[in-house]
This record gives structure tokens, sequence and C-alpha cells, in this order.
């Protein structure tokens, strides 16, 4: 199950993205694809698995053993590590996402990628929208994410 959806809250182009022309632009995500919000309108606190910013994404992580552990680690060293002026460094989250943490999620039958996607691009009120996108569907290829 998923089915979750990232809003941009402004006009963005890509794969499974809806409100194309509008700006009210969102990701719907097939079944068997979770995300996590790294950066995007709203500031992401990390308040931990205990706290997520979704429902659906919870229950996604407490069906595996040692999965909510793993995402408030990951968390708290991306918090730690990769945090810059402006937000996130994009490049050093790769790093880290495809340095460590994506051959620790791959056994447990979770491809992670990390996605960034520039909503508003061309306008003075431009956002970077980066997330984490966790897929049980070996099939599901990602259209923004960051090669590895």
């Amino acid at each position: 199950m998923s089915g979750m959806v990232l809003e941009f809250s402004g006009c963005a182009v890509g794969k499974d993205i809806s409100g194309i022309a509008k700006l009210d632009a969102k990701k719907t995500f097939p079944p068997g694809v979770y995300f996590l919000l790294l950066e995007g309108c709203n500031e992401n606190k990390f308040d931990g698995v205990s706290h997520p910013t979704s429902p659906v994404f919870r229950d996604f992580l407490f069906s595996m053993k040692g999965a909510p552990e793993l995402v408030d680690a990951m968390t708290d060293e991306i918090k730690a590590s990769c945090k810059g002026l402006l937000g996130f460094n994009f490049h050093k989250v790769g790093e880290l996402v495809y340095g460590k943490y994506a051959d620790i999620w791959r056994p447990m039958g979770v491809d992670l990628v990390l996605n960034k996607l520039i909503v508003n691009l061309g306008m003075p009120a431009f956002r970077e929208f980066m997330w984490l996108e966790f897929s049980i569907d070996p099939a599901y290829e990602s259209a923004t994410q960051a090669r590895r």
C-alpha cells in the first residue's frame, strides 16, 4: 500500500505529477513506494518515526523489524552532517544515502532513492524539494532520482 501524495504547492513537472499547468502540482506515489520529505515548503524537524508526517509511512516502517530505528539514525546523521546555510546539501545527502544507507536497506527488500525537484523553476519564488523514496516494488523507477 502507499498512495502517498507529495504536494509541491507550485508548478512542477515530472513523472506521476498532476496539476502541472496549475500551481497545485503533486506527485502521487504508486503502491509499494513511500517517501520521507527532507526539504520542501515546510521544514522537516525529523522528530523521529514516532511523530511522522504520514501515518502511511509510519505503518510501512513498523512493518519491518529495525526500520523505525534505521530511519531515526539516518535522519539524525543527515541533520548532523548534511545541513548547509540554505538547507541540506544535496551532494552530501547523496553521498551518505548511497555510500552507507542504501546498502543497509537493500537486504530488507527496500530500494532507497534520493530525489530532488525544483518547483516554480524560473520564478522568483522557486523552491527545491528533496525527498527519499523507499520502494518495495522492484519494477519502480523514479524519474527524478539522483543518479548513483
